[in-house]
This record gives C-alpha cells, structure tokens and sequence, in this order.
C-alpha cells in the first residue's frame, strides 16, 4: 500500500495521453485491490474525490479503525483534512458502491 510523500514520478510519454492513461490506470491497480461495497472488509479499496482536472486518490489501509493513505500518483491531487476526518465506513461503501454501478453501466455497452 502507498504512504503519504512526494508524488510518485510520471515518465515523459511525449504527450501520449493513451500510455499515460495506461500507466496510471496500472499505478492505481500496484496500489489498490479490488474490493466490493458488500466485502466484510474494506482494505485496499479506491476512494477517489474529483479536484482540478482529475482526482485526489486515496486507498483504505486499514479497515478498522478506518485509515486511508493518499496516492500521490501524477498531479498528486488532495482533499481537504475535515473530509478525511469525518469519513466513515458507510461513506467509503457507498463510493465502492457507486464505483461497481458504474463498471457495470459500461460493461454493458461492451
């Protein structure tokens, strides 16, 4: 699991937003694992919240007490402290909820 620091380095891809996306997308995935809003516990999960032009992103590292750590991938985007504070279990399964609904929603136009 990621720890707070500096932002993980993003190689030069010469503008090419394909292998950017590809290399973010599997940076999230060395960090994260998949879990299901109905799992007994919530480790490893992806919590995401949209700032700028992209996402603060923050993986669940333990899941009683509930603690979280950032990922500082790319523009290594953050939320402000009173959110970490006052998050919840029930807040983090209805974003991992949210997350599978719209998996789902687009598997289907596959």
């Amino acid at each position: 699991m990621a720890k707070q620091g500096n932002p993980i380095d993003v190689p030069d891809f010469n503008g090419d937003w394909g292998k950017y996306r590809e290399w973010h997308e599997a940076q999230i995935k060395a960090h994260t694992k998949p879990v299901k809003s109905t799992d007994a516990d919530l480790t490893g999960a992806l919590l995401q919240w949209q700032r700028a032009d992209g996402y603060a992103l923050y993986v669940v590292t333990k899941h009683s007490p509930l603690t979280i750590s950032h990922l500082p991938i790319g523009d290594a985007y953050s939320v402000e402290p009173a959110l970490i504070r006052g998050l919840r279990e029930a807040d983090v399964r209805e974003q991992v909820r949210r997350h599978e609904a719209m998996e789902a929603l687009f598997a289907k136009k596959k």
